[in-house]
C-alpha cells in the first residue's frame, strides 16, 4: 500500500527523446534553408535570403560553437546557421520550445541552450551591422523626409518623422514592490512601456524602451525633446508629429506638432478655423503613420505579443534586438507601411 501511495505521488515527466527527432541534417528547418525562397524565408525568419545571409557573416563572428569539452562528450549538432534560425523563428513567431525542437531536430535542452547563446550573439551581431543601426537622420535626409510629407499633405511642411508612446505586457513577478512599479494603473496590469519614433522611411530612428509602467511619455522622452531642441538635430522649422496627449513644452510648439486638443477650435478666430480644421486632420492623418510602425513590428516579431520576461537584462537585450532587427528588416526588404506610403 506505501509503494502505491509512492509511485502515485511521483510525477509523470514527458519530454522528446533523441530517438524521436529526426536529425538537423533532415529537418524542417534544414529543407526551408536550402531550398527555401524570399517569400518562405520571411515568412519563417522576417529576414529574406540575401538579409539572412548578411546578418549570419556577422553572427557568425560572435557565436562559439564548442566542439568538444573539458570533461568529454559530443559536440553540439546545431551549427550556426541554424542558431541564427531558431533565435529568429523564436521572434517571430510565439512558438513554444518544443515546437522549435521539432522543427530543427534537437532535444529540448539543446533548443534551450542554444537559444540563450544565440540572443546573446544576436545583440553583438546586430549592434555591429550597419543596416541594423537606429540612427537620427541627417539634415539632407530630414529635409527629403519633410518634402515627401508635403507632397501627400501640403498644408504640412518640415516634418520628417512620428512619435508616440508603447506599452508591453511583462511577466508578474512575485515580488510586491516590483509589483507596484511595473504597474500601469490606466490599463490595470503590469506593464513596461516606451517611446518610439519613426521617420517617413519607416525605420526607428529614436527610442527609449524598457520603462516601468508607472512612468509617462514626458520622462521617457526627455531625451528625444532635447534633441530637438538642438539646432544640429532639428532646425526651427522641422519636426516631428505626435497626438495630442504627448506633452509639449512652449519651447518645442513648432517642433511637436499635433492636432487640436477639445474645444481649442473654439477659441480661435471663426474666419480661421475652417484651415485649423483642415490642419488638424491632417496631422491626426500623418499620425496614423507612428501606428502603423509600432503594429507592424508586433506583426513581424510576434513574441512582442506575448508577456516579455521579467528579468530585466534578457527583456532589455530582447526589444533591442527586435528593434533593431526591424530596422535591418526595413533596409534589407524595403518592406514598410509607412515607406511604401510615403516614398
Amino acid at each position: 500500500v506505501l509503494a502505491m501511495r509512492l509511485r502515485e505521488q511521483i510525477r509523470t515527466r514527458n519530454y522528446l527523446k533523441d530517438t524521436s527527432l529526426t536529425t538537423p541534417e533532415k529537418s524542417a528547418w534544414a529543407k526551408l534553408y536550402r531550398d527555401g525562397d524570399d517569400q518562405a524565408f520571411i515568412s519563417s525568419f522576417g529576414l529574406n535570403r540575401a538579409g539572412f545571409s548578411s546578418l549570419l557573416t556577422e553572427f557568425e563572428k560572435h557565436y562559439r560553437v564548442k566542439y568538444g569539452t573539458v570533461k568529454g562528450g559530443r559536440p553540439t549538432r546545431v551549427s550556426k546557421s541554424q542558431a541564427l534560425g531558431m533565435v529568429l523563428q523564436f521572434y517571430a513567431a510565439p512558438m513554444e520550445l518544443k515546437t522549435l525542437s521539432l522543427l530543427h531536430g534537437v532535444p529540448l535542452t539543446t533548443t534551450s541552450r542554444t537559444l540563450q547563446k544565440a540572443e546573446v550573439a544576436l545583440s553583438f551581431a546586430l549592434r555591429a551591422h550597419p543596416l541594423a543601426s537606429v540612427k537620427w537622420p541627417s539634415r539632407e535626409e530630414r529635409v527629403a523626409y519633410a518634402q515627401m510629407v508635403q507632397l501627400k499633405y501640403p498644408t504640412i511642411t518640415g516634418r520628417f518623422g512620428f512619435v508616440d508612446g508603447k506599452n508591453f505586457r511583462v511577466q508578474e513577478p512575485a515580488d510586491t514592490d516590483l509589483q507596484n512599479a511595473l504597474y500601469n494603473g490606466w490599463l490595470h496590469s503590469p506593464l513596461i512601456t516606451g517611446v518610439l519614433c519613426f521617420s517617413v522611411a519607416g525605420l526607428l530612428i529614436w527610442s527609449k524602451h524598457n520603462c516601468v509602467g508607472s512612468w509617462n511619455d514626458g520622462d521617457m522622452s526627455r531625451a528625444l525633446q532635447e534633441k530637438l531642441l538642438h539646432d544640429d538635430f532639428c532646425q526651427e522649422d522641422e519636426g516631428i508629429v505626435a497626438d495630442t496627449a504627448f506633452p509639449v513644452g512652449k519651447a518645442l510648439v513648432r517642433r511637436i506638432i499635433s492636432p487640436l486638443k477639445e474645444n481649442e477650435l473654439e477659441k480661435a478666430h471663426p474666419d480661421a478655423q475652417p484651415a485649423l480644421l483642415h490642419l488638424s486632420s491632417s496631422i491626426t492623418s500623418l499620425r496614423q503613420a507612428c501606428e502603423w510602425g509600432v503594429g507592424s513590428i508586433e506583426k513581424v516579431w510576434r513574441q512582442l505579443a506575448l508577456p516579455l520576461p521579467f528579468n530585466p537584462e534578457i527583456r532589455q537585450r530582447r526589444l533591442n534586438n527586435l528593434f533593431r532587427l526591424w530596422n535591418f528588416r526595413v533596409r534589407t526588404t524595403g518592406i514598410s507601411q509607412i515607406r511604401s506610403t510615403f516614398m
